[in-house]
């Protein structure tokens, strides 16, 4: 604008010069050159106008350009002053208007670069928003997968079945939840069972390997929960080697302890083959995990306590009449099945109603559970042993013959006969007599087999107690 502004001068000192000279003719190349010369000047004022604008100064521009041609004698020397005067202030006008479009032009420059600024903060922030709204939507799938996926454990009653069921749960989540690979992680899960910690589950991990080291790893993993206070622990990177050289190339581990009424009945232990394994929300993942499998494992427990209660006879500790009629009704099935045989026992106490009538009932009481106890130890884990009612009792026997549960039948009597019962330090002579009756060779129901054991049974008490009778 300074260097328009000088331009501007000169032009002003040519016209001046031209006037004080008292040529007051003009020439037409004089008139030429104040034309073009204004010609510029108009050029250089009007270029931030708008077209109303232009067109004024386009206008003015044709008037004072129409009187520089005229020759002077027709115009006085006012009118083409008053001409340049009039430009000259048309000029000041255009050059201050300039300025002010300039700086109205640099405002609004301002503003659209802040508009566009704060559009680019919305579109980021909404798409940060998007992004939020995205990963929240995703984390509640996930959630929801996993409570599904939770629901089949709830339906269990089974230690063996839930076992199977976390194992299952535990993979899918790895995989589909944590986008770990199969072979990047392993685990071993811990219960309790008769006041012991068994290793009852686990993955990635050869089974005999297990066996072998099963001691070592319960004991490694319950004295590392006990460390840590009994909390769900997560160690991101382990860099010392264990006792265990079968858990030597772990790299994370998770112990994962389940509670029930403040007593711990299990323990996940699991195991990441690289550092940093699992993030922040994997965890909370587990801890969701461990509470499910805490409340259905508390469920599974209080079942099998109550259906013992309901199995068991609460003063000899064996099975009661129920249970055994079930389980001798299974047993058959099996041995019908699979072509193998089931042996029955069927034993009473010798004289028993006189040992009550002359010792009193808590005698009877106290024999009842001493042959309960004798009848446990000179049997085997796959036999079972019931109270069938009174003084009765009823041993099953599967995959046993005739011959050898006779046998074992003899063992029990002689065991009976030379015990020492003693009550309030008198003692007391106990005997028992049994029949032994075996599926199918004697029977092919369940009635049936028990019908014949009962009759070789009366007839040991006909031929004269304490002695064991095939059917």
């Amino acid at each position: 604008m300074r260097k328009n502004l000088k331009i501007f001068i000169i032009y002003i000192l040519f016209c001046i010069i031209i006037f004080l000279s008292g040529k007051f003719q003009l020439l037409p190349r004089n008139n030429n050159s104040l034309v073009l010369f204004f010609g510029i000047f108009i050029l250089i004022a009007q270029k931030d106008l708008n077209k109303l604008e232009k067109n004024i100064i386009y206008f003015v521009s044709l008037i004072f350009s129409f009187v520089l041609f005229l020759p002077l004698k027709f115009i006085s020397l006012t009118i083409l002053h008053l001409s340049i005067f009039t430009f000259i202030f048309i000029y000041i006008f255009c050059y201050f208007f300039d300025i002010y479009n300039l700086k109205l032009i640099e405002n609004e420059k301002k503003l659209k670069a802040k508009e566009n600024i704060i559009n680019k903060i919305n579109t980021v922030s909404l798409k940060n928003l998007q992004k939020k709204d995205d990963e929240v939507e995703n984390e509640i799938k996930q959630i929801t997968s996993l409570y599904n996926t939770l629901k089949s454990l709830s339906y269990t009653l089974n230690v063996s079945e839930a076992k199977e069921i976390i194992t299952d749960i535990l993979i899918k989540i790895m995989s589909s939840h944590f986008n770990v690979k199969q072979d990047e992680f392993s685990f071993i899960l811990l219960f309790l069972k008769e006041n012991e910690y068994y290793i009852t589950g686990s993955y990635g991990y050869d089974e005999e390997i297990l066996k072998k080291n099963e001691k070592q790893i319960v004991s490694f993993v319950l004295r590392n929960v006990s460390k840590f206070h009994g909390e769900m622990y997560y160690i991101p990177e382990i860099k010392e080697e264990t006792s265990i050289k079968l858990l030597n190339f772990i790299k994370s581990i998770v112990y994962i302890p389940f509670y029930a009424q403040k007593n711990l009945f299990g323990v996940l232990f699991f195991c990441g083959f690289k550092p940093n394994l699992f993030e922040e929300k994997h965890i909370d993942y587990l801890k969701l995990l461990s509470n499910q499998i805490a409340i259905t494992m508390e469920k599974i427990y209080l079942y099998e306590e109550v259906d013992k209660l309901s199995k068991v006879d609460s003063l000899t500790g064996l099975f009661v009449h129920r249970y055994f009629q079930e389980k001798l009704e299974e047993e058959i099935n099996r041995a019908n099945r699979y072509g193998g045989n089931v042996s029955l026992i069927m034993g009473d106490i010798d004289f028993f109603k006189q040992i009550n009538d002359t010792y009193g009932h808590l005698a009877g009481d106290y024999i009842l559970k001493t042959i309960s106890f004798i009848l446990k130890n000179y049997t085997i884990q796959s036999d079972t042993v019931a109270r069938y009612g009174g003084e009765e009792f009823a041993i099953i026997m599967p995959d046993t013959n005739k011959d050898i549960a006779h046998m074992k039948g003899v063992k029990i009597r002689k065991a009976i006969e030379s015990y020492n019962f003693v009550y309030n330090s008198i003692p007391i002579k106990v005997t028992m007599s049994m029949g032994v009756a075996t599926f199918p060779g004697d029977a092919k129901t369940r009635r049936e087999l028990i019908d014949c054991a009962d009759k070789a049974l009366y007839r040991a008490k006909q031929e004269g107690r304490n002695r064991v009778l095939k059917f």
